[in-house]
């Protein structure tokens, strides 16, 4: 591995997702073909800010690298650039520079070299002073307490304006500090390894307001740092740039990853060849939804895992109606796939789980502890987590990290007396892909009680999707994919650290699931407006989900998973008499309205006479409009308002 800023800490193997504008002709280091046609990009505020239509339009379809520098549009530096065969050179000036010339004066231009094929990313979340230093009102630790990092505050300049005051920035400051978050975050890519997933916030194919994946490829190289070139021998503030170029693998022809043709797909919808264009955008995961935000941002195995069955269930749709090697794309997923499945392994909410146990004792570093035992997984070529931890339990010395010393007597003296159903239930939440947040509210039965989580443990273990209907009402309620995706790993993963029988799902039509599946379909309809779903529509919609494997939904299987239903799932009649499904808080919302409604119809109606509408020009206090079409609607409105207050 190679050598980090001090303070710094080594990650395990994860993947990056890297945000891109939208373009429409391909990313491959030009102007856009039609500038002011693509507002998309918009979306992105240095895009917003910075573009000018008049110098777009004059390059429209030109090379970047032939540009004059004072006319490259804003998108240059949102990495629209990374399918371009060419070196990009660009001069980078530090933002502060001239706003506050007293600690930031003394920087000067810096050059900023991009080879071909790669992407400058900036993970932005990282470099957020509140997220490194987390909150005590919330009982964030941050980033540098949990991961025990070299972060040091008083480092941090103190920044004046030029007329004397005080300011304080959101963004990390100092050299060292940045270094130590920078290189921590990309110290996680694995290059050959770990896969970059391109995204897009907002594409011309869709309205929603979900992330578009564009294209994934593997990682092929991590830049090194790049300082600000700065006046003078000791300056009192020494910083870097936050891009780091990462090379990827996608080039044309796609044996190495692949690009969606999302410009070919919007050519044929606007000749009408096509009516749905949404129906081949590729949707990031949901659940993963953090990870395809703040610009660059790492991403776990599981959430890789879910973002290439995402990929594969567009490519299928693909075929047959766009031209391209899908064949091989698909294939190229289908590899990628094994091999993360396996780094992904059994358990990783390990982290999580730990953190859950340790909440009692005061023990705030499950995840940094997992990510310890991971590293010695890889120096040992895997085996169970478990059987570390137990070890490390028993003797911390044997974990050879810093982190040993946060093994406190009592933390494992607490661990040597777990109950056996307490090892279970954390082994099977070990198994999903869940936040320590999570884990502690199945876990800890006070946390469960005060969630208003009115389940047993036994509940749990006997059936693990309760781990999803349970927890659906919170702010960040446990998925339906991260519990699934537990319970069916890949196959050489299930094989080496088989299920226990009592949590164990074999069968993917199972009622368990089959419940959890319409469960996850009625709340997702529940916020599109719909509060009851027609059993074609539910499965149609199962049909459509990039399940591994998918859930077999039909009326046969339904009907046979009819008496496991309830009380999650309620039989429901649409408005136009057709048999369907609502979830259960709908139908509860539904049983107390009606039941307030006729209770309040058999009530007397107080009795009270006033000039309503008087009382309403009085409240409003303002004059009638003097244009006869306004003064018409808003008579019309204070009418009704009287007639309200009268009832």
């Amino acid at each position: 591995m190679k050598h980090l800023e001090a303070g710094a800490r080594h990650l395990p193997a994860h993947h990056i997702t890297i945000r891109v504008p939208w373009h429409d002709s391909g990313w491959s280091g030009s102007v856009c073909s039609h500038p002011l046609a693509n507002t998309s990009c918009l979306i992105l505020p240095r895009i917003g800010q910075g573009k000018s239509d008049e110098k777009e339009a004059g390059c429209a379809g030109r090379r970047l690298d032939e540009i004059e520098k004072a006319d490259l549009p804003p998108c240059t530096g949102e990495r629209v650039s990374f399918m371009a065969p060419f070196e990009l050179r660009r001069t980078m000036t530090h933002p502060y520079a001239e706003i506050f010339p007293e600690t930031h004066g003394h920087f000067e231009e810096t050059p900023f070299v991009q080879p071909p094929y790669s992407a400058a990313c900036v993970p932005f979340r990282w470099m957020l002073r509140g997220n490194v230093e987390g909150d005590p009102k919330t009982g964030d630790p941050g980033l540098a307490e949990s991961m025990q990092l070299g972060w040091v505050p008083e480092r941090e300049p103190d920044i004046h304006t030029s007329y004397g005051k005080d300011v304080e920035t959101a963004w990390v400051q100092e050299r060292s500090n940045q270094l130590v978050l920078l290189d921590t975050f990309f110290s996680g890519l694995r290059p050959e390894e770990s896969l970059c997933f391109f995204y897009a916030k907002r594409t011309p194919l869709s309205e929603q307001s979900r992330r578009v994946i564009v294209g994934v490829g593997r990682v092929l190289s991590v830049g090194q740092p790049t300082e600000y070139k700065f006046k003078g021998k000791n300056p009192p503030l020494r910083c870097v740039l936050w891009e780091r170029n990462v090379g990827h693998s996608i080039r044309p022809g796609f044996t190495d990853g692949f690009l969606f043709p999302y410009q070919e797909i919007m050519e044929r919808a606007s000749r009408g060849e096509i009516s749905n264009p949404e129906e081949f955008v590729a949707f990031a995961p949901d659940e993963h939804f953090e990870s395809y935000s703040y610009g660059s941002e790492l991403l776990t195995h599981d959430g890789a895992v879910a973002s290439l069955v995402a990929c594969a269930a567009t490519l299928h749709k693909l075929k047959g109606v766009v031209e391209g090697p899908w064949d091989a794309a698909l294939a190229w997923v289908d590899a990628q796939l094994n091999r993360i499945w396996q780094a992904r392994g059994a358990f990783p909410g390990l982290g999580s789980a730990l953190a859950a146990f340790g909440y009692e004792w005061g023990f705030r570093h499950g995840s940094l502890l997992a990510w310890e035992l991971d590293l010695e997984r890889e120096r040992r070529g895997g085996g169970n987590p478990w059987d570390l931890v137990d070890a490390v339990m028993q003797d911390p010395a044997r974990l050879q990290s810093p982190v040993a010393d946060l093994l406190k007597p009592g933390l494992r003296k607490g661990w040597q007396g777990l109950t056996r159903e307490r090892r279970a239930l954390l082994d099977l939440l070990s198994r999903c892909a869940i936040s320590e947040t999570q884990a502690l509210r199945m876990y800890d039965k006070t946390s469960r009680q005060q969630a208003g989580i009115n389940v047993t443990d036994a509940e749990l273990i006997g059936n693990p999707y309760r781990l999803f209907e349970c927890d659906r009402h919170c702010a960040e309620p446990i998925t339906f994919g991260a519990v699934d995706r537990g319970l069916f790993p890949d196959e050489a993963v299930r094989r080496e650290f088989p299920i226990p029988e009592a949590s164990c799902v074999e069968d993917p039509a199972d009622p368990r699931r089959v419940r959890a599946v319409v469960a996850d379909l009625l709340e997702e309809a529940a916020g599109q407006g719909h509060t009851v779903l027609p059993q074609g529509w539910v499965i149609r919609r199962a049909r459509e989900r990039a399940l591994q494997p998918p859930c077999p939904l039909g009326e046969n299987v339904l009907g046979a998973s009819a008496a496991s239903l309830p009380p999650v799932v309620v039989d429901a009649v649409t408005a136009d008499g057709e048999s369907g499904y609502q979830i259960d808080r709908l139908a509860n919302s539904r049983e107390v309205i009606r039941r307030e409604v006729l209770r309040r119809k058999q009530g007397k109606p107080h009795e009270a006479v006033h000039d309503w509408r008087t009382l309403v020009d009085q409240g409003i206090n303002q004059p009638l409009p003097e244009s006869p079409t306004e003064l018409e609607t808003e008579l019309r409105a204070r009418t009704e308002k009287a007639a309200a207050m009268e009832q």
